[in-house]
Formats: C-alpha cells, sequence, structure tokens
C-alpha cells in the first residue's frame, strides 16, 4: 500500500500521549490502534503540539526519542503570515497551514467544527473515517496482488487494475450508495437496488451500478447475494465520501495521466479534446474511436473527479477546461490589538 500522509490534531495527539483508558473519549486509543497496524501511515504535528505537550502541567512522561516516529512541522515566516490574516483561532489555523506545507491527505480531528465551515485544500477526517480509507487501500492493494499472483503463469506482462472502466456517472453512484445506506447492514437484493433507484434501473444497469460500487470499495455482495455498503461508509457525510472517492481515484492511471497533463500544461488547464486524446491514449484498442463513444466516457470521467473534488470544470467562451481547484478563500486581516498580542505571545513560545 501506498504512503498516507496526515496531520493529526493538537487536542488527539494530547490524549494519545496521555494513553487514557477512556470510554467518553476512545478515539486516541483507536489512533494508536491504527498507526500500530498501518506502518505505512505518516504521522505530522505541529511544533505548538509539542511544546503543549511538553508542558510540565500536562504531565506527560515522555522521551523525545518517541518523537522520531513523527514529521514536526517548522513554522516558516510563510505560515506566520497565515496565522496572522486567518479567520480561526491559532491552533487550527496553525494545523491548516502546516497541513498544506506538507501536503497531507488529511487532518485527523473528532472536533471538525473548529476549523469553520469554509472549504479548504486541505480535508478533514475523522479517526472512524481514516481507518476506512486506510483498510480500503489496504483491500485494494490485496487484490491487486491476488491477481497478479494468479495472472503470473499466464503472462510476464503486469496486469493493470487500475486501467478498469467506470461503467456509472457519480451521480448515480451516489444515489445508489444512499439507497444502500439507508438498507443498513441488512443490505438489498440486485433487484430491490434497481427497483428504489429513480428511475428504475434494469438488471443489466443494476448490476453494472454494483460493479461500480465493488470496484471502489463502497459496497460487496454478501454470502446470500445481497448488496451492503461498506460498513465504514455509514453515516459519512457527503464531503467525506467526496474524500474517499479522491483518495481511490486516484490510484487510476488515467486519472493520474490527467492530473499530470493538467500541471505540465503551460496553462495548468486541460480541455475537453485534451481530456480524450488521454482517454484514447490508455484505452487505444477500444470502441473509444468513436467521436460520440468518447465523448460519453469522457463526461462520465469528469463527473467523478468533480465530485471527488480532484479538479473543476471552468467553463470559457466558447469551450470547456478542466483545472486542478486552489484555495480562493480571501484572508482577511484582524487589525485587534488582542488578536496581535495573542499571535506576539505564539510566536515568543515557538523561539523557546
Amino acid at each position: 500500500m501506498q504512503p498516507v500522509k496526515i496531520l493529526v490534531d493538537s487536542d488527539l495527539i494530547e490524549e494519545y500521549f496521555l494513553n487514557r483508558s477512556n470510554e467518553i473519549y476512545p478515539y486516541a486509543a483507536r489512533l494508536q490502534e491504527i498507526i500500530s497496524r498501518f506502518p505505512e501511515v505518516e504521522v505530522c504535528i505541529t511544533r505548538r503540539c509539542v511544546n503543549k505537550i511538553f508542558d510540565p502541567e500536562n504531565n506527560i512522561d515522555i522521551a523525545s526519542s518517541v518523537f522520531g516516529k513523527f514529521t514536526i512541522c517548522l513554522i516558516s515566516d510563510k505560515i506566520r503570515q497565515e496565522i496572522r490574516y486567518s479567520e480561526l483561532k491559532i491552533e487550527p489555523a496553525l494545523e491548516i497551514a502546516c497541513a498544506l506545507k506538507e501536503d497531507v491527505a488529511a487532518i485527523i480531528t473528532q472536533e471538525p467544527a473548529k476549523y469553520g465551515e469554509s472549504s479548504f485544500p486541505t480535508t478533514i477526517w475523522s479517526v472512524d473515517h481514516l481507518s476506512g480509507v486506510l483498510n480500503a487501500k489496504a483491500a485494494f492493494a490485496n487484490r491487486e496482488y491476488e491477481i497478479r499472483k494468479r495472472l503470473s503463469w499466464l503472462t510476464c506482462i503486469e496486469p493493470a487494475p487500475t486501467k478498469e472502466m467506470i461503467r456509472n456517472t457519480a451521480p448515480v453512484i451516489l444515489e445508489a450508495l444512499k439507497v444502500l445506506e439507508a438498507a443498513g447492514t441488512n443490505g438489498l437484493t440486485e433487484e430491490e437496488l434497481g427497483s428504489q433507484l429513480t428511475p428504475k434501473r434494469s438488471a443489466k444497469t443494476t448490476r453494472s451500478i454494483i460493479w461500480d460500487l465493488s470496484h471502489f470499495l463502497m459496497a460487496h455482495t454478501n454470502v446470500i447475494g445481497k448488496v451492503v455498503i461498506n460498513r465504514d461508509l455509514l453515516g459519512s457525510r457527503t464531503e467525506n465520501i467526496s474524500s474517499y472517492l479522491s483518495m481511490v481515484l486516484q490510484d487510476n492511471i488515467l486519472v493520474q495521466e490527467i492530473l499530470k497533463e493538467i500541471k505540465l500544461n503551460q496553462s495548468q488547464s486541460i480541455t475537453e479534446s485534451g481530456f480524450e486524446e488521454i482517454i484514447k491514449k490508455i484505452y487505444p484498442h477500444t470502441k473509444f474511436l468513436k467521436p460520440k463513444t468518447l465523448r460519453d466516457y469522457r463526461c462520465r470521467i469528469a463527473s467523478w473527479l468533480t465530485s471527488a473534488g480532484i479538479i473543476e470544470q471552468r467553463n470559457m467562451h466558447k469551450f470547456v477546461e478542466f483545472i486542478i481547484p486552489v484555495n480562493d478563500k480571501s484572508l482577511k486581516f484582524d487589525a485587534q490589538n488582542s488578536a496581535r498580542e495573542q499571535l506576539d505571545m505564539f510566536e515568543y513560545q515557538l523561539t523557546l
């Protein structure tokens, strides 16, 4: 499994090192379990968090060597400036700035409200959601290994399961996911799932929907033939599902090529025709040689990438471009003396 880089918020890390047996706040113990189970996880924390833990009042008896497993985000002048202009309190503002600097997959917290309602380039995950993402990626990696193992005697060519084609648009899959969530752990038969979708789907279409759900580890068919939602997605908010899709989709070769092309392009964008050229390059011997089929598949893939927040669609005068989302949030300057004094005190603490 590829490494996953996260930043853990200071309150959760403090609970982590206190190592309390607390039924009311069990998430730190769960985080410890996750980190021990998945050595691929790289944990970042802020320097302020380290200072907080070593505060004698916290009574946390740990050696400095314990921090060897963590990446400590250093505070640059740029980060200080971002914090100065942020509308958030210092701690969450600092964590967001460090998360962007370290390019983490998500901030892990049980208190998402403290990061505000605005959208950030950084995703906010709970400990349970982190567990779901890691379990899904591990299952993905295990499946790839098993496929290679079964096919190794047939051919010396590496199989490419990540080149599998998506069969439905994202809205169709998200609707099916809502229907399965309502059914809970009991699941639905193929016929029941198709009949509860709007409009009602044929058996063939329903099977293709189940294929996409299974391929992206959002649901599975159990031993009695019922389709059941991935337990880790039960009760997930739309943004958490989008984050999950973003994580899974970026393992897809087509998605990787699209993002690479956008980043290499001088305009930092890709046109619809450029999008289609990449599809033809990845799938050179398929039905995509027909213009209408190629256009339909481009729209289908674009719906997934925009739903996952990987790309944005920008409507130009006579054509459409796709870009990687950026943080357009305008930062306002807080001129209150108390806020300045708080920041100055914070900067002084960092030098100690």
